[in-house]
């Protein structure tokens, strides 16, 4: 086991966020997440001190979004094209974005209380907000800008999608997950049950660590960090915006 010593552990997270780990799952944990939380920090540090771009050759841009309500791994789910050119839908997250699936009912897992607000993003925000940033470069060059779409506790998330699920017929149960068992998993992923080890595609020490801080409302950033001024062009979806495309207006 890995071992890193300082008082209060913390890494940013894949989606910008600083994700800090408490001392009973600091000391256990295999570290995985945090080493690709350190190697990203790490990168992020080597573009903004490459010689290029002290010299004013080439610019970058890191662009901070919240946790995807509708994500896609494409590590588990290689991109698949058809005989005609076309891409085929990448398969979406079937168990932490139940409402991505077609099912006549479903269960949304909520971890802790499920009143933390937390920053969450939908993948076609991000791509918007990627190509406004390559059209203002004199906004963007060299500059670190949080674009979540919208920040939102599980349990308001669970109230729309009954909501919207509902209308047409469809339940929606939730699972509660609590912070203890949270911890278990951390220290012991051969504790996590098989039908979510089974059922999701994303790697699990790593996630309900990212879960665990969501929970405790360490996954959102305030307004004053947040750029979507800079960019009034772009729409973002909220999270009701996405469940009406998804099953019809009321």
């Amino acid at each position: 086991m890995a071992s890193l010593s300082c008082t209060q552990p913390q890494a940013r997270t894949a989606h910008g966020c600083i994700l800090y780990v408490s001392s009973r799952d600091f000391q256990y944990t295999t570290l995985t997440a945090v080493k690709l939380w350190y190697y990203r920090e790490t990168f992020k540090q080597h573009v903004k001190l490459h010689p290029a771009v002290l010299a004013g050759k080439i610019t970058y841009t890191f662009i901070g979004s919240g946790d995807l309500w509708d994500m896609v791994c494409s590590h588990r789910t290689p991109r698949v094209v058809r005989s005609d050119g076309n891409a085929l839908r990448q398969p979406t997250e079937p168990f932490w974005c139940p409402w991505t699936q077609d099912c006549d009912s479903y269960e949304m897992p909520i971890v802790g209380s499920g009143d933390a607000l937390i920053d969450w993003s939908l993948r076609k925000d991000v791509a918007r907000y990627v190509a406004a940033t390559l059209a203002k470069p004199e906004l963007s060059a060299n500059a670190e800008l949080n674009l979540p779409s919208t920040t939102l506790s599980q349990n308001e998330m669970l109230t729309l999608f009954r909501k919207y699920a509902g209308a047409r017929g469809k339940s929606v149960k939730e699972r509660h997950i609590a912070m203890d068992d949270v911890h278990r998993y951390i220290k012991d992923e051969s504790l996590v049950p098989k039908d979510i080890t089974q059922n999701t595609q994303i790697p699990v020490d790593f996630y309900f660590i990212v879960k665990c801080n969501e929970a405790q409302g360490l996954f959102r950033r305030n307004q004053w960090e947040c750029h979507w001024d800079l960019f009034p062009e772009v729409k973002r979806t909220t999270f009701e915006d996405y469940l009406m495309e998804r099953f019809g207006e009321l």
